[in-house]
C-alpha cells in the first residue's frame, strides 16, 4: 500500500492503538471489528475487501472470463429458453467488463 506510515501514525489516523495495529499485522488478533477495518481502509486509502484479501480472509474475485468455461458449460445443459437468457448475460458481462 505504501503510505509511508509507522504504526504509529497509522493508528492515530485510524484511531486506534499503536498496539493493537501492531497485533493485527502480527496475526495475534483474529478478524478486527468491522468499524476498524473501515478506519484502516480508509486510513491506507484501500477497501475493507483489499485488507480482508492480503489478511488471507477472502480469495481473488473471480473474472467472469476466469469462469467462463464453467458457465458455458453450465448453459449448454440448461433447457432452451434458459440458455438463450444466460448467453445474453454473459455476452453482456464479457462487453462490459472488456
Amino acid at each position: 500500500m505504501g503510505l509511508g506510515l509507522s504504526q504509529r501514525g497509522l493508528a492515530d489516523l485510524a484511531g486506534l492503538t499503536k498496539s493493537h495495529v501492531a497485533s493485527i499485522e502480527q496475526g495475534k488478533v483474529d478478524l478486527p471489528p468491522r468499524y476498524k477495518l473501515y478506519a484502516l481502509a480508509e486510513t491506507l486509502e484501500t477497501t475493507t475487501a483489499d485488507l480482508l484479501m492480503a489478511a488471507g480472509y477472502l480469495e481473488e474475485p473471480a473474472t467472469i472470463k476466469g469462469v467462463l468455461p464453467e458457465l458455458l458449460n453450465l448453459a449448454r445443459k440448461a433447457p432452451r429458453d434458459l440458455q438463450r437468457q444466460m448467453y445474453r448475460m454473459l455476452r453482456t458481462a464479457l462487453q462490459t467488463r472488456e
